[in-house]
């Protein structure tokens, strides 16, 4: 499910939507405010990496809590022998196993950077070009991330693996709990958008049919709560009944975060002051989330499905929004058995929602250099 990206050194960028994922509690990422990015260590991105990509391959409930967009980078074109200039975008991921096991994948070579400073290439420059005759290991006096080791320390603990003793010289580590929240999340299509006319939502509940034209690009906008203690940290769409599932994107006012975009005012980075899951709550804001997934009407419909999955890992187990689209050829406007929201209705704008893109050619929502995709599933979780 993932794509690799090669030979930069790059700081890991965490924006402030993922900060109430419960992997970074007793992290500098829990504080962040709206608008605001931390960045972490430089060099965790390199000189190797992957993208989390749509590509048929995504395990179940596969989740995000991390968001860095690169340009200029060496991006596969093909099966792994030919490279060309391009842009890419990193995600932490993880995801449970159908054992029950918990996997995570940093998609990157140099995530250790963060738990240790030792290390070659300690001054970010290449070991081949530092020092062309021998590579040694030097000490990274940026290193280690706090935010990184408290990560790992948390992801084990939800893994059931706790630490005896703590190997802390600042302090600032904080001894993990695993997680108690057995509660799935719910999920379910609040409104279809068409994007052509964007002032025009459907209003669906579960069981309705909806009749669109072939080659209709509509917006699937969807609501998720959870009621378990923790957020929703990923949702799915599914447009043929379940056979298969493509992520949905969550509705924010940005799209991805790059390190040369972000503000020093948005910069954030400080321990002070941390707040924890206990302490600190969790408001409306992240009980209920909102998303979208842009499609693109084929000449047999679809019938639509949504799952969500929480910080926990739990996936919803009642997939109840069934939409029926049923496809028409004709020249007719598109038609549904409930009446589209009025234009000055609530419903019928949000501050949140993306931009409306220009109609395209894929079935379903892709990365910009989708056509250089390849259908091969890269598993390596380095």
């Amino acid at each position: 499910y993932q794509r690799r990206v090669r030979g930069r050194n790059d700081p890991l960028l965490v924006p402030w939507y993922y900060s109430k994922l419960r992997m970074w509690r007793n992290t500098t990422v829990w504080n962040l405010k709206e608008g605001e990015t931390a960045i972490l260590l430089k060099g965790l991105l390199g000189h190797e990496w992957d993208e989390d990509i749509d590509n048929g391959f995504r395990p179940a409930g596969l989740i995000r809590f991390s968001e860095t967009a690169i340009n200029n980078v060496e991006y596969i074109q093909d099966h792994g022998s030919v490279y060309d200039s391009g842009s890419g975008t990193h995600h932490l991921t993880l995801y449970r196993a159908s054992s029950g096991s918990l996997v995570f994948s940093a998609g990157t070579v140099q995530f250790s950077w963060g738990l240790d400073g030792h290390h070659d290439s300690e001054t970010g420059i290449p070991a081949h070009i530092a020092n062309h005759y021998n590579t040694r290991v030097g000490l990274d006096q940026s290193a280690p991330d706090l935010d990184i080791q408290q990560l790992t320390l948390n992801l084990l603990a939800d893994m059931g693996v706790f630490p005896t003793s703590l190997q802390d010289q600042s302090g600032r580590l904080t001894f993990p709990t695993g997680s108690t929240d057995r509660q799935p999340p719910q999920s379910h299509i609040r409104h279809i958008q068409l994007l052509s006319h964007p002032q025009t939502l459907f209003e669906v509940g579960s069981g309705a049919s909806l009749s669109l034209r072939s080659g209709e690009q509509v917006r699937i906008m969807i609501t998720s709560s959870d009621q378990g203690g923790g957020v929703v940290a990923g949702v799915e769409v599914s447009v043929d009944g379940g056979s298969s599932w493509h992520p949905a994107q969550l509705s924010i006012p940005t799209g991805p975060t790059l390190a040369a975009d972000i503000p020093l005012s948005a910069r954030h980075r400080t321990r002070s002051s941390l707040a924890t899951p206990e302490s600190g709550g969790l408001n409306e804001n992240w009980v209920s989330r909102e998303w979208y997934f842009d499609w693109l009407v084929g000449d047999e419909g679809g019938r639509l499905l949504t799952r969500a999955t929480d910080d926990s890992l739990n996936i919803q187990l009642s997939l109840s929004t069934v939409i029926t689209v049923i496809s028409s050829s004709s020249s007719s406007s598109s038609s549904s058995s409930s009446s589209p929201s009025s234009p000055s209705s609530p419903s019928s704008s949000s501050s949140s929602s993306p931009p409306s893109p220009s109609p395209s050619s894929c079935a379903f929502t892709q990365p910009p250099h989708s056509d250089t995709c390849d259908t091969n599933c890269d598993n390596m979780s380095e």
